[in-house]
């Protein structure tokens, strides 16, 4: 049996693990997840031995994750940076920074996450989502493909 993407249009159930965020953040973020119509399940952590565990074992398909706590537990982003391709590829991180432009690539790829988003852009996070989910599709369409005609699970 085929392993769907978190994202896949037939999906309609998503965990979403919280990391570090404040109560502002979070509520932005369920509101989007609304909007979206997607039915989901919010995790929050904070404590780094919870979170590393998180990503190694947990079954998510969207993590969002602040900027600042990162730079404070370089453990973290190396879990990250490490995790293996498949499951990787299943997930969208999100880096929740004050000091960066909203979708700029480069700090994407500089922090290893799928796409950036400043806070004072949280309250469109439902259009950026649509369209960071959009992203990711075509990014990784060859993979999955691939993924699918070698039916690996």
């Amino acid at each position: 049996m085929r392993q769907v993407n978190s994202f896949d249009e037939n999906i309609r159930q998503i965990n979403v693990l919280l990391v570090a965020l404040s109560s502002h953040e979070i509520e932005n973020i369920k509101t989007a997840l609304k909007e979206l119509g997607w039915n989901f399940r919010l995790i929050s952590a904070k404590e780094e031995n919870t979170i590393i565990q998180q990503l190694l074992n947990g079954e998510y398909g969207l993590f969002f994750i602040n900027a600042e706590y990162l730079k404070k537990h370089p453990k973290v982003e190396k879990t990250i940076f490490y995790l293996p391709m498949k499951k990787r590829r299943e997930q969208l991180f999100i880096l929740i920074d004050e000091d960066v432009k909203t979708l700029d690539n480069f700090s994407a790829f500089k922090k290893n996450v799928n796409a950036v988003v400043n806070t004072k852009d949280l309250p469109y996070l439902s259009q950026l989502l649509s369209q960071i989910v959009n992203s990711n599709r075509t990014l990784y369409r060859g993979f999955q493909k691939m993924i699918k005609e070698l039916e690996i699970v």
